[in-house]
Order: structure tokens, then sequence, then C-alpha cells
């Protein structure tokens, strides 16, 4: 079920960005509100992982979160969140980083915002206005190409980029991925799916941890502490 004649992507995309551009989706919107809290965690989780993918950022021990490069990026979003984090009176894991988004969501609502209007100004995301109020869309063309480009890799017999990898682990469950597929496209993704965990471990439980905040994110904001 490959989309032709699709027009390609020309400006290039973060992780982070790509995590937001597909948990728009309408086919991932069934229980709304709910939704809003995951996006934010996932979104956090990704900026993470960009993070130390441009080598600004490494995770030590325990999953503790130490900057090694704080030059900025021109990249605003990342550079506000790398700046929150040098910031920090002492280190953290990625779990604890996460959970201060959720107790403290301003923090993750700048970031969050920066991201929105990034993609905005990439013309990946429409701005519409209703009863006074603004409404973020993303284009469906930018969305099924993100999922083509994940599908592709995944179902193909080359390499499978970065960027696939976390999108497939991370997202593995949503309906947007699994509507483009056949029924046995589906049963190659989910042994592939099985394969990609043994292989990527240390992926896989960055990824692990924030599923499991990411999920509980939206019930425990009143019983979490972002000090550990």
């Amino acid at each position: 079920k490959g989309q032709k004649g699709m027009i390609p992507l020309t400006k290039p995309l973060t992780l982070p960005e790509k995590v937001y551009l597909i948990m728009q989706s309408k086919e991932y919107s069934t229980l709304r509100m709910r939704t809003k809290h995951h996006q934010r965690f996932f979104v956090m989780g990704a900026c993470l992982m960009e993070l130390e993918r441009k080598g600004k950022i490494v995770f030590g021990q325990n999953q503790k979160v130490k900057v090694i490069d704080q030059e900025p990026m021109q990249i605003e979003f990342l550079d506000e969140m790398l700046q929150q984090i040098a910031e920090a009176k002492k280190e953290k894991s990625l779990n604890s980083w996460l959970r201060t988004f959720i107790v403290r969501p301003m923090k993750a609502d700048k970031i969050y915002d920066l991201l929105i209007q990034a993609l905005v100004e990439k013309e990946m995301v429409q701005v519409k206005k209703n009863f006074g109020f603004r409404k973020y869309v993303v284009l469906e063309s930018v969305e099924q190409q993100i999922v083509e480009e994940i599908r592709s890799e995944i179902l193909g017999n080359g390499m499978v980029s970065y960027d696939v990898l976390v999108l497939t682990l991370l997202l593995n469950s949503l309906i947007p991925l699994k509507k483009w597929m056949t029924k046995d496209e589906r049963k190659r993704w989910k042994k592939q799916l099985k394969e990609l965990k043994s292989v990527h471990v240390e992926v896989w439980e960055k990824v692990k941890q924030i599923n499991q905040v990411g999920t509980s994110g939206a019930v425990a904001v009143s019983v979490v502490s972002a000090a550990t």
C-alpha cells in the first residue's frame, strides 16, 4: 500500500517533529484529551533522544542525563530543552526528566510550542482559527510520507535508520502505522519489531521508559515527584 505520486519532503525533520506529526493524526485522536497528554510526553522523550543523537547529551549510569556540549544548534525547541537541562541544579535520569515535564508543565509547554512553531514555518502544519482558538492541522501528505518511510524500511531488506528505529519502537501500536499495511505485512512487522528490540537493547530501554511515563503521565500528575 505504498503511496505513489507524493511530493518528497524537502525540509529536514527532527525525530521529535516526526513524532508530533504522527501523533496528531486523526486516526489516533479517538481519545482526544488522553492523546493531548501523550503527545507532550512522547515528544519530550524524542527531544531527549535527539539531543543524544546530536552529541549534546549522554545517558550515563542509570540513564542519568549529562550535558557534554552546550553550543546552540539553532533549533529553538531543542536549544530550549538543552538549556533547561544545563541549568538544572543536579543531574537527573531520563525517567526523572520526563516526570519533571509532568509536574512542571510550563517547562514542557515552552519546548512544545517552539516545536509547533518550527513545523508551521516549515509548512508541515497549518494554523486554523476557530472561535478565537488556534488549531494546528498536519497536512495529510506529510503524515503519509513519514508513515511510508517507516513502513518501507521496516518491511524492506535494508538497514533501518535511527529515526525509523525509534519511531517504530515508540509508536508501533498506533493505528496510522498499521492502516497502511496488508494483513501479511502486519505479521512481518510484528516479527521485525521483536528482532529490533533484541538487537537495539539500549535504544529499546530508553523507549520503554518514555512509553511508561507517557502512558501513565496523564493520570499521575498529582502523585509524581520529580526529584530522583
